[in-house]
């Protein structure tokens, strides 16, 4: 007797509860997370800057009755930033919507697909302007350092290169190193050094727990306010083309700086992100500066959904920063 088979019982649509899409956190983007944000009123303007040679001199001197105190001064300059406008756009054609299955929202896809997009080009530039070689000064030697050991080797000294050049950086500016940014394949190499792991072993055995090292216990080691990892990851191929992914940041490398914790008046800090404010960007989600825009096509029968961000990443003291390059040898990336 005929029967009907499987699959002409079962017609295949989407399932309703089950959406796929590779969006990435937030907090994976350095760029968000490690210098602070400054909204400013004007797409470009002037700031100023204050020589730490006449702050860091003691000028004084022993003054007898009757006499002048000595009297100092201080020299000031401007630096100025720009900020530049990143964009993307997404179009919802009017038939492509009215055909459209569940789970699909495609206005909430749309939304997150343009700030995704945002994410990714701030990162770039923020690898161009901070992450990079011959970018900063706070190290023992003006430069970049490339430890004489790489931390892949059991026998290197992580720790001690590490405050070396956060004892530098003190003795320049008088500020300490309070944050470091690792590479993916950097923070996974010292999360297993046996000089790391020794340093928290005890601690973790006192609390029944394993020794596994974390951003949490690394900074505690090190002294550090905060260690964060470079974890975004980027499809450079050409639309159509193979895929090719990887880190942003690269692997390999590592940058410690002084971040100030907040933006302020004589405030100094390795780095700051400026954000203008214009066309109601000031309030957008979690101040990040994304303004999102929803407009019609009728030529084109779509809606649109658009992402903009104007910004700056300004290196504003170099002397703030130490760039570990291949801090881990390459085969170790």
């Amino acid at each position: 007797m005929p029967q009907p088979t499987i699959t002409q019982v079962h017609i295949d649509r989407a399932v309703s509860n089950i959406l796929v899409a590779f969006l990435q956190k937030q907090e994976a983007f350095l760029s968000n997370v490690l210098f602070p944000r400054v909204p400013v009123a004007n797409k470009s303007n002037l700031y100023f800057l204050f020589d730490r040679a006449y702050w860091l001199a003691n000028r004084t001197r022993k003054r007898a009755a009757g006499a002048e105190a000595p009297r100092g001064a201080y020299s000031l300059t401007t630096a100025t930033y720009t900020t530049e406008r990143d964009s993307y756009g997404f179009a919802i054609a009017d038939p492509i919507r009215s055909n459209a299955d569940a789970p699909l929202d495609l206005d909430r896809q749309a939304v997150e697909l343009v700030g995704q997009q945002m994410l990714l080009a701030q990162e770039v530039d923020f690898q161009s302007k901070f992450f990079t070689t011959s970018k900063w000064t706070g190290s023992s030697t003006g430069g970049d350092i490339t430890p004489a050991v790489t931390w892949d080797d059991p026998s290197s000294t992580p720790v001690e290169d590490i405050r070396k050049q956060m004892r530098s950086m003190q003795s320049q500016t008088a500020f300490r190193p309070n944050t470091f940014a690792l590479g993916r394949a950097t923070f996974d190499r010292l999360c297993d050094h046996p000089d790391i792991v020794d340093r928290i072993k005890h601690a973790a055995q006192t609390n029944n727990t394993p020794a596994v090292a974390n951003e949490t216990t690394l900074a505690a080691v090190l002294g550090l306010d905060r260690v964060v990892v470079a974890n975004a990851v980027q499809n450079t191929a050409a639309e159509g083309k193979a895929a090719s992914y990887s880190f942003i940041n690269g692997t390999g490398n590592a940058l410690l700086v002084y971040a100030a914790p907040a933006p302020g008046i004589m405030t100094p800090s390795a780095g700051y992100k400026f954000v203008w404010t214009a066309g109601g960007t000031a309030g957008t989600p979690n101040g990040s500066g994304i303004e999102l825009k929803r407009y019609r096509d009728e030529k084109f029968e779509s809606d649109v959904i658009e992402a903009g961000i104007w910004y700056q990443h300004n290196l504003v003291s170099a002397s703030l920063g130490v760039y570990f390059s291949n801090a881990i040898a390459s085969a170790a990336q």
